[in-house]
């Protein structure tokens, strides 16, 4: 039987190392919470003017869901570059599961996202520091092919919301 790899425990050179947030922590004031509350009441007060009991108690999860993801804060993740993948914390990534990468600005951070070769698999997120950016694109380059990537319109509400 073959032997699983460990991310843990890669057998070959790592090329870069680097820490980077799990994602961006945004500031968000009374107002954006004072907002958040009144729609989610609006709207758990229209399901139950509509006796929608299903859709009462998924307003309510989802508002506890976001409410629990928007006060949690960010992990700080190690990552390492390999010549076969990426290691994110113990998660390893075979280049061999992604197209294509695309660097993409959020606000003052940026990150590369790595497009999966699967339809519905999502794509990978890497937050990197400014002083390894241009080698991290460099050696992604070598690897991977790199398009310019956009995002989408939901991630760009998601952003627009600070969620």
């Amino acid at each position: 039987m073959e032997e699983q790899k460990s991310a843990t425990e890669p057998q070959e050179e790592t090329i870069i190392k680097w820490e980077g947030q799990e994602f961006i922590a945004h500031n968000r004031g009374k107002g954006w919470v004072a907002v958040f509350v009144a729609i989610s009441l609006l709207l758990i007060g229209l399901s139950i003017w509509l006796k929608a009991w299903t859709f009462t108690a998924l307003i309510v999860a989802s508002a506890v869901a976001v409410a629990v993801y928007i006060k949690r804060p960010p992990h700080l993740i190690h990552y390492s570059l390999t010549n076969s993948g990426i290691i994110a914390g113990e998660d390893f990534h075979s280049f061999s599961e992604f197209k294509h990468f695309g660097v993409i600005q959020d606000g003052a951070h940026y990150f590369i996202m790595l497009v999966p070769t699967r339809r519905l698999k999502p794509a990978v997120t890497l937050y990197f520091p400014e002083t390894v950016g241009e080698k991290l694109v460099d050696e992604l380059g070598v690897r991977l092919p790199m398009e310019d990537l956009k995002l989408d319109t939901i991630d760009k509400l998601l952003r627009k919301l600070r969620i």
